[in-house]
């Protein structure tokens, strides 16, 4: 659909029942929710799953309402955090870009020269430092006894990454789908877009490329899917997707341009969804991997191919999200009991 074929449509800059004492340690889970009683047990019976599904926490009390009004201001934190953590690593690329050309060149340099020489390698040390900074702040909200991570992936079972996989499948169809009709809307804004992903050079540095694939689906799934998610549901402990609303907003403003921020909200809808069913992170972080391998590895080439026209840049968008609202009905979660 007259798209560039790498990566433009990632979701990148360029996610057996028992008590609550008896839980699975080895779980690297969506943190659970809720407060407990002074002597370390939940207040109340949480809901067990039919035999096979693992036990969840609940939400937090409802009734708290200061404690909701302090996670809502929160979920913004992460989000916060993340924009700091790249103007950080700008920062430390430039100095270390102009402290080479002092020991080096003699300090001679013109600005174009330094903003398009410390682009890549900032942006590739972003990634870096925001997987480590949202990993650690991830495991910290989990409770304890803290999981262990090897444990944590073992334990997902098979179906939760078949969905993950499919839905990445969709996911990325639907964005080819959008930047489609984005193209015929507003072609102005999608080739000034394209424009300013080659002249930073993305899309051809290897380092670049697996920071695309590999680094931005871990970090931006534990920063939103993650830390945002928590917060966001202590916020709205009994609406789900006004939490998942709120994170998936926040997850499309930070690509910070109209092309990728609104398949990106898209994206981010569906990648709660996955983690809240499965109660993890690692399914989320697959279904974002695999879209953004899809998009760099020629599934935006193949539909370029498609002849551009209304029909088939909307038939591109709807379907994939008519097939993933049936896979989402199908796969709901079981209905819960309580003991």
């Amino acid at each position: 659909m007259n798209q560039e074929p790498f990566s433009q449509n990632a979701f990148s800059y360029q996610p057996s029942s028992a008590s609550p004492n008896q839980q699975d340690p080895g779980r690297f889970h969506m943190p659970p929710s809720g407060n407990e009683s002074q002597n370390g047990n939940f207040g109340s019976m949480p809901p067990q799953y039919p035999s096979g599904q693992r036990w969840y926490p609940q939400a937090p009390n409802p009734t708290e309402k200061h404690s909701r009004v302090g996670s809502f201001f929160l979920s913004f934190l992460p989000f916060l955090a993340y924009i700091g953590l790249q103007f950080i690593a700008f920062i430390i690329a430039m100095f270390l870009y102009l402290f080479l050309q002092i020991a080096f060149n003699g300090g001679r340099f013109q600005l174009e020269e330094l903003i398009s020489a410390i682009t890549q390698p900032s942006l590739v040390l972003f990634h870096l430092m925001g997987v480590g900074a949202f990993l650690v702040w991830y495991y910290l909200m989990l409770k304890k006894p803290r999981p262990k991570l090897g444990n944590s992936i073992k334990i997902c079972k098979g179906e939760s990454y078949v969905v993950a996989i499919i839905m990445g499948i969709l996911m990325c169809i639907f964005s080819s789908g959008v930047v489609s009709i984005e193209t015929l809307v507003v072609p102005q804004v999608v080739e000034d877009f394209y424009e300013l992903a080659e002249t930073a050079g993305l899309g051809y540095n290897p380092f670049v490329i697996f920071t695309t694939i590999v680094l931005a689906p871990i970090g931006e799934e534990l920063c939103f899917r993650g830390v945002t998610m928590k917060f966001a549901q202590r916020a709205f402990p009994k609406h789900f997707w006004i939490a998942n609303i709120l994170q998936a907003l926040l997850f499309g403003v930070l690509h910070m341009n109209w092309v990728q921020g609104v398949y990106a909200f898209g994206g981010g809808l569906v990648l709660g969804w996955v983690a809240k069913r499965y109660r993890s992170v690692f399914p989320a972080i697959l279904m974002h991997f695999t879209v953004n391998f899809l998009s760099t590895f020629g599934l935006d080439y193949l539909l370029s191919m498609i002849p551009l026209s209304y029909a088939t840049a909307i038939a591109t968008t709807i379907v994939p999200i008519a097939i993933a609202i049936l896979l989402m009905i199908w796969r709901r979660e079981p209905e819960t009991t309580s003991t």
